[in-house]
């Protein structure tokens, strides 16, 4: 039962009321306090939380919005086209 009858130090009384009082200023001016250290002309880039589920809707709205494309050639290019103008890499070379 001595525990209970040991006096605490006014040492350790005063470091946790210093670390409250800092704790409250640090919670209440933060957003200042980030300004400070990290800068006015910073802005936090977040990726986006959920995925957008891709559906039938969805992909006839897409492709609807491409068919404006189509008025500068056919797009999308297809990727598998062979260009007759382009040799083959994996011949040997002359």
């Amino acid at each position: 039962m001595d525990l209970i009858r040991k006096k605490v130090s006014k040492s350790f009384i005063y470091i946790m009321a210093l670390v409250v009082v800092v704790f409250t200023v640090v919670w209440f001016f933060w957003p200042n306090i980030e300004k400070k250290i990290i800068g006015e002309d910073y802005q936090s880039i977040a990726p986006p939380i959920t995925g957008t589920v891709i559906n039938k809707n969805l992909k006839q709205k897409i492709i609807s919005e491409l068919g404006k494309f189509r008025q500068y050639g056919e797009w999308p290019i297809l990727i598998n086209q062979e260009n007759p103008d382009r040799g083959d890499p994996f011949s040997p070379k002359k």
